[in-house]
């Protein structure tokens, strides 16, 4: 079974793992902390979709998706700016030897599934 909808290869128990605990900690970090950027000023309108790893656990990739999708770049622009605390929150409270430097990336898995509903409709 493939469990990596993004490059398709098969990805590890301890990866998924982790994976999942790296989210709930980005989840709960945005809920906590008081951002000044603007883009920054609703964090509860902003969904984690999906945390990825790489291989090694080194690095991660946060793909989020606002609300409605309004303003997706400047915010995982904003994101990308403030990695820092990001980084140093799973560090803290993320239990493995290595913690993963974390990235932001917007979700553009909706546009791709709207673009094949807009394809099949026409077939």
């Amino acid at each position: 079974m493939n469990n990596n909808r993004r490059s398709g290869k098969e990805r590890s128990q301890r990866q998924m793992r982790v994976d999942e605990q790296i989210k709930r900690l980005v989840v709960e970090y945005l809920q906590r902390e008081y951002f000044a950027d603007e883009a920054l000023s609703d964090p509860s309108s902003i969904t984690i979709s999906l945390v990825q790893t790489s291989p090694d656990l080194r690095s991660a990739t946060a793909f989020i998706m606002p609300f409605a999708g309004v303003n997706a770049e400047e915010i995982v622009r904003a994101l990308n700016e403030v990695t820092k605390g990001f980084n140093h929150y799973i560090a803290k409270n993320l239990t493995t030897k290595n913690t993963p430097k974390i990235k932001f990336a917007v979700d553009t898995t909706f546009d791709e599934n709207d673009k094949i509903n807009a394809l099949l409709k026409g077939l």
